[in-house]
């Protein structure tokens, strides 16, 4: 049987960053010991003059520096794109695993070396320059391989909502650009600073393993400042999204949406533009009327990479900026795009140490008191990875329909062997908790619940059903039309999580998806 109760409204608008945490930190343990001490990560792309990626370097052709000192090189690994070829394509699994009005993150468990999204800002972007980027975009969607996945945002409100998941599909693609542009800015165009437009990026993609490119399309800036420069005002936001996108992987790449001009006054934001490229090692483009031709560019040579890892000398906590500088000992002149430094804060965010997580030599499980005095078995080879689950959302009349309104139920299917179990006596315990937020194509919440269930049943009786998934619903009335839906549930023990972001179509009945995120 299982129990519930609502939670607060303030968890539930916390729950992203709540996610994100959870994942990175995993389970809290008994004891922590601090060293000065922390493992950087750098991808490194090299390129020649014509763009084109340069392969083939050894880890001798390297040189680190670390605010001017030369560093010992820990790792290194070069990626190619024969090495993603290889892999098995992320669209036949999608298309094999959905089905109709059913959604799930096990996408997560077959990602391609290298990730893609189209992030749409609209915010400070004119009608005719937007008609002008639709045109650019359908073209590029038009002529994408079959089999190269992309997900795109839009921003055109306070929130960057998805309008579609990872999909190679061309004709969804296509649609979500559609809803994307043309659109008439919002009015005042304050809604969203560029920290928080980054920030909500960071924790949608957070979840995400391994390297992410982010295409931002975009008609304007309101604060994209270097950090060496950054006023002391505002440093503390800045600082945190710069760690979030560090320990995410995430490489931005600003394109400004105008395309060639002639009018002054852009200079500074073309300097702001190319700063975030540099800081997060992606590379920035202005004054370009081929947008199609530069995301065309950036996708075909982006699994085309280096990555490497270092342990800085003489390392303190000094909550200051470290340069980071990469140099290729190499006869021929190249281009280099990495992140450019980190702040050496107690925020140990780096990317190395999350994806690299060691456990107990040999251990499998273990045992840990909670403060009630009960002991609770833990798999150390899950504790830090994100719960894959599903979701299904159909019509329901269940509850009563209000005018204009779309009753659903959700109804959550998800894996036992990912909870921790709490036994007392002959009684065995499952406490988890599982919300959603429904936000509209402007980034307006418009729908919200969030839930603690409970799972209580004999011992003999969860040990027999361990294979029957943990099933419960939720209710939920949406407003006819286009909605991004944002499901979530964690372990309280634990606190091991995992998220779900949908992209659905509020009608009499459920639309077939082939995206399944």
């Amino acid at each position: 049987m299982w129990t519930r109760c609502v939670a607060s409204m303030a968890v539930l608008l916390c729950l992203p960053a709540s996610f994100a945490m959870a994942q990175s930190a995993g389970t809290t343990p008994d004891f922590t010991l601090r060293t000065e001490s922390r493992v950087v990560l750098t991808d490194v792309t090299v390129s020649d003059k014509a763009g084109n990626p340069i392969r083939g370097l050894k880890a001798s052709d390297f040189q680190i520096l670390d605010n001017s000192k030369l560093q010992v090189v820990s790792s290194f690994a070069e990626h190619s794109a024969a090495e993603e070829s290889s892999r098995e394509p992320l669209e036949g699994l999608m298309t094999a695993s959905a089905k109709r009005g059913e959604y799930s993150n096990d996408f997560l468990l077959h990602l391609p070396l290298v990730l893609n999204i189209m992030v749409i800002d609209t915010k400070d972007l004119e009608p005719d320059d937007q008609a002008y980027l639709a045109y650019q975009l359908k073209h590029f969607v038009q002529h994408l391989p079959p089999d190269e996945p992309l997900a795109i945002y839009w921003c055109n409100g306070p929130r960057t909502v998805m309008l579609q998941s990872f999909t190679a599909d061309h004709g969804l693609l296509l649609a979500a650009v559609q809803r994307a542009v043309p659109h008439f800015p919002p009015v005042g165009r304050e809604y969203l600073t560029d920290e928080e437009t980054l920030h909500q990026i960071a924790t949608d993609l957070g979840q995400l393993p391994g390297r992410k490119n982010v295409l931002w399309f975009t008609g304007g800036s309101t604060l994209l400042l270097a950090p060496e420069t950054v006023p002391p005002g505002d440093q503390a936001a800045l600082r945190s999204v710069l760690d979030e996108l560090e320990s995410s992987r995430i490489a931005i790449y600003p394109v400004d949406a105008q395309g060639l001009t002639v009018t002054g006054g852009r200079a500074m934001l073309q300097q702001k533009m190319r700063d975030i490229a540099q800081t997060t090692g992606g590379q920035a483009f202005y004054n370009n009327n081929g947008l199609d031709l530069i995301a065309s560019h950036v996708l075909s040579t982006d699994s085309s990479f280096y990555t490497l890892t270092y342990t800085p000398s003489d390392y303190r906590f000094d909550n200051k900026w470290h340069s980071v500088q990469v140099r290729v000992s190499d006869g021929r002149a190249v281009t280099l795009s990495y992140r450019r430094g980190y702040f050496a804060d107690a925020h140990d965010t780096s990317s190395s140490a999350k994806e690299n997580k060691r456990t107990d030599a040999g251990a499998k499980t273990r045992r840990r008191l909670l403060l009630d005095g009960r002991v609770v078995e833990e798999r150390l080879d899950q504790r830090n990875q994100p719960i894959i689950f599903k979701v299904s959302l159909l019509p329901t009349t269940a509850i009563s329909r209000k005018r204009g309104m779309i009753p659903y139920a959700v109804t959550y299917s998800l894996p036992r062997d990912s909870f921790t179990v709490r036994q007392a006596g002959d009684t065995a315990t499952i406490e988890l908790y599982a919300s959603f937020i429904a936000f509209n194509n402007y980034g307006t919440v418009i729908a919200h619940q969030a839930d603690k269930v409970t799972f209580t049943m004999k011992v003999s009786d969860m040990q027999a059903s361990a294979a029957v998934p943990l099933s419960f619903l939720q209710q939920v009335s949406l407003p006819k039309g286009n909605a991004d839906l944002y499901c979530a549930v964690w372990d309280t023990t634990s606190r091991r999580g995992g998220t779900l972001e949908m992209p659905i179509t509020a009608s009499e009945k459920p639309v077939a998806k082939t995206g399944i995120r």
